[in-house]
């Protein structure tokens, strides 16, 4: 394994780490290491209601991928699917004391191709929960991490005030941060995009709709140099309405922290 794979893999495990549930600030939550462990118990699935939980693979990735199921409570998820290929879907049902969902999709065969895309896609029931989209490298090899998400918050799917319906808003990133971002935020149908951001300035913007209840954006990033800034905002209309500034560690490492949002509800 290449030394690029091993750094993203540990962002990869950094930003799960620190990402934050529907309702604690990023530098609220601290990720345990058992939280999306399993702990089976044949007698407890029994009477318990059941969720129907959807991923799904796309894009022109060539590649070989290996897909790892994560879940908490004592349900226990599938075991990972080996050298799928897109496109690709599965499902499955998870009891009702499920509070966390998550897993990832590694691409790490070399048989890709440097450029080639990559979407992971969670459902939970027919709600869209989060998006993670990637390139190749120049291993031809693709790591996509979903984010553990709280079902005890699950809010896709929440409808909004007419008022706040058909309003711009904008993620804004500037500064001279040369390093990697990863990037997450909410869009129009209160899901979330997960990408990788390598030249700033960056920007996106979407317009509220019925299910737009949170906008939000938080990340970090590494390979860069100490001292490089990043300042990053939501907007509204054009109107700024949260912005932070950030600088880079020794290590060359950045954090999107805290966590911007704003509730439509």
């Amino acid at each position: 394994m290449t030394s690029g794979i091993l750094r993203k893999i540990a962002l990869v495990l950094l930003l799960m780490i620190i990402s934050c549930s529907e309702e604690s600030t990023l530098s609220e939550l601290v990720v345990e290491s058992n939280d999306l462990e399993n702990e089976p118990d044949s007698d407890s699935n029994s009477d318990i209601p059941e969720r129907l939980v959807s991923y799904e693979l796309s894009g022109d990735f060539s590649g070989r991928l290996d897909i790892t199921f994560l879940s908490s409570g004592s349900f226990t998820p599938p075991p990972p699917i080996l050298g799928a290929t897109i496109p690709w879907q599965t499902r499955y049902t998870i009891t009702e004391d499920v509070s966390n969902i998550g897993g990832f999709a590694n691409g790490l065969y070399g048989d890709g191709k440097f450029g080639e895309s990559a979407i992971l896609s969670m459902f939970l029931e027919d709600d869209l929960i989060e998006t993670v989209i990637r390139t190749a490298d120049e291993n031809g090899g693709v790591t996509l991490p979903l984010e553990p998400h709280d079902l005890r918050f699950h809010k896709i799917g929440t409808t909004i005030a007419e008022e706040h319906i058909d309003r711009n808003v904008t993620y804004r990133i500037n500064g001279n941060f040369s390093g990697e971002l990863m990037l997450v935020y909410k869009v129009a149908d209160g899901s979330q995009e997960n990408i990788i951001v390598t030249d700033l300035p960056w920007q996106h913007t979407f317009r509220t709709t019925l299910y737009s209840y949170r906008a939000s954006i938080y990340g970090l990033g590494d390979k860069g140099t100490a001292g490089e800034t990043i300042t990053y905002s939501i907007s509204i209309d054009d109107n700024s309405i949260e912005s932070e500034e950030v600088i880079a560690d020794k290590d060359g490492h950045i954090r999107l922290n805290p966590e911007l949002l704003i509730d439509f509800q």
